[in-house]
């Protein structure tokens, strides 16, 4: 890995490799064709499980059903955006837990014993994500689908002390660059394929931020403003799903819409501009 390490320039955006055999001739593309190939890449992950309608160089996937009618005219999500249900001072992110921590969580609107602080915790701000993480709250111990708004600037604060989870070659130079940064990471930021209301995938990402041992109290006793249990909608939309009625569940579907962030921190965690 040394002498490939020596190399100036990123490595290959296709296999990641800093010793592929075609990093040479790629080395001479333009930073716009790197991004092109990487993004034709990633999307390409999703294709089996999406329907297009047009071809893959002006891709404007069909939605698959019906989304919320006020999401109905939102223009196609970017690559790497932050979708989320959030207004002026707060924003949503949801956890799944078992009853014994969302029970008390519930009724003292802050988690509490036995939800533990000495382990990393990890916040969606995408709803459906964790529809398919939890399978509609039907996992063992992710019974509970809890809403948890929180305040902005504690979302930011978390976002400016974030280190990805990969060594992306558009942000760290190398792999031992990336190795130290995350050694050092009070937050993980994790990009995870997003999904339809079916479950099915979609040619974009959604953001996953995991909380380090000294960030949770923070978020527990200064940034929580509400928690909501939203496991009784859960159910009702899964047996929507079931019934045949995946239109009727998208209609539930709480409003995510972009989130902007500071443009330093967005090139440091891939969010597109």
């Amino acid at each position: 890995m040394g002498a490939a390490l020596s190399e100036p320039g990123p490595p290959c955006p296709v296999c990641r490799a800093w010793s592929c055999p075609t990093r040479a001739s790629s080395m001479r593309a333009t930073r716009a064709t790197w991004t092109l190939v990487l993004v034709q890449t990633r999307l390409a992950e999703a294709a089996s499980a999406w329907r297009c309608t047009t071809p893959w160089g002006s891709l404007r996937p069909e939605r698959a059903p019906s989304s919320h009618p006020a999401q109905a005219l939102d223009p196609m999500p970017t690559l790497h955006e932050i979708r989320a249900d959030h207004d002026a001072e707060t924003i949503v992110v949801y956890q799944a837990y078992a009853a014994a921590i969302a029970e008390p969580a519930i009724a003292a609107q802050r988690f509490v014993a036995p939800f533990s602080f000495g382990r990393m915790t990890w916040i969606k701000p995408s709803f459906l994500w964790l529809m398919h993480r939890s399978n509609w709250g039907r996992k063992v111990g992710q019974e509970r689908i809890l809403a948890v708004r929180i305040r902005r600037t504690g979302w930011d604060q978390a976002l400016s002390l974030a280190v990805l989870t990969s060594p992306e070659a558009a942000v760290f130079r190398s792999p031992d660059e990336w190795t130290r940064a995350f050694a050092g990471a009070r937050v993980h930021i994790q990009w995870d394929t997003e999904r339809n209301v079916r479950g099915g995938a979609l040619p974009y990402y959604s953001i996953q931020i995991g909380l380090g041992r000294d960030v949770i109290r923070d978020y527990v006793e200064k940034w929580i403003v509400a928690i909501e249990d939203r496991t009784t909608l859960v159910r009702k939309m899964y047996q929507q799903l079931q019934g045949g009625h995946a239109d009727s569940a998208a209609k539930l579907l709480p409003r995510e819409r972009p989130y902007a962030v500071d443009e330093a921190i967005g090139k440091r965690l891939l969010i597109d501009a």
